[in-house]
């Protein structure tokens, strides 16, 4: 069987806050001149016992009992080895395949029956796939009558399923994997597959065994259902750095999942997708 894993890719955000120093109420009353007022009620027995008092060692001069202490470094922490400095506010761009002469410019050349003109719109300047229009698209498509168009909502936009007429049918005959066995899958009332997500993150490890990085089974919130993702210990963990828009460092590293940030520049895209592509807000 023929299928796509989708990984998606929070993160932690240092804030500095500036604290102002200045006392109001000693600035209001020297602008209303009391300062000067009080200084000037003081009496020659006031100044005598101050005298006193400084000769006793109980008033240093120039002592207005404020404590010079000194300040050190051990509330700062030092994040830059566990993420990288990257604007994690919200309002991240993203790769998108642009349009400027219309639909068309979203076509490729070995374009299939479920990625021709028919399939995209040009909004705004970015191309945007319908999905498919029906089941012998799909046919065509995976050269199978196995396939059809599934216009379930839970995919997003109408996507080319498998058939089934139990849950079994949608597993792999061929190399049958944790998180895609049949624990993983449903058939619909409709007669098509739908994988339910992974169950453990057992089920992740073992099927991501191959990669040489350890998985888990991470909720995708916007799809309703748990993914294998990479688990992270650093930023470094997230990512490849054969992809600029996607390299490590446009992730952070947040409870151990990896969260991506979005491209940076439009030759990110380029240099990752090819010609064409350009780093927008979704």
């Amino acid at each position: 069987m023929k299928w796509f894993i989708v990984m998606l890719t929070a993160c932690a955000t240092l804030s500095v806050v500036a604290c102002d120093g200045g006392v109001a109420g000693d600035s209001d009353s020297m602008a209303d001149g009391d300062t000067s007022d009080s200084m000037a009620e003081k009496d020659e027995s006031d100044i005598k016992d101050e005298k006193d008092a400084m000769a006793d060692g109980d008033i240093v001069p120039g002592d207005d009992t404020v404590t010079d202490t000194a300040i050190t470094d051990e509330t700062v922490n030092d994040n830059d080895t566990e993420q990288p400095d990257i604007d994690t506010a919200p309002g991240y761009k993203y790769c998108y395949r642009v349009c400027p002469s219309g639909v068309t410019d979203c076509v490729d050349q070995n374009s299939q029956a479920i990625t021709d003109a028919d399939n995209y719109t040009c909004d705004d300047g970015i191309c945007v796939y319908k999905g498919c229009n029906n089941s012998t698209e799909c046919e065509t498509t995976f050269q199978s009558t196995d396939y059809g168009c599934n216009n379930d909502s839970g995919y997003g936009t109408p996507t080319c399923v498998q058939k089934c007429s139990v849950a079994g049918d949608c597993v792999s005959q061929y190399s049958p994997l944790p998180a895609y066995d049949d624990d993983n899958y449903a058939c619909t009332g409709q007669g098509f597959c739908k994988y339910l997500g992974c169950n453990t993150d057992q089920e992740c490890i073992d099927t991501m065994s191959s990669t040489g990085k350890i998985y888990g089974c991470f909720l995708n919130e916007a799809m309703g259902a748990k993914f294998c993702e990479i688990r992270c210990s650093t930023y470094l963990d997230c990512g490849s750095t054969s992809t600029p828009a996607y390299a490590p460092d446009r992730y952070t590293c947040e409870n151990q999942r990896c969260i991506y940030h979005g491209c940076d520049n439009a030759q990110q895209c380029v240099d990752s997708m090819g010609a064409g592509y350009d780093c927008r807000e979704p």
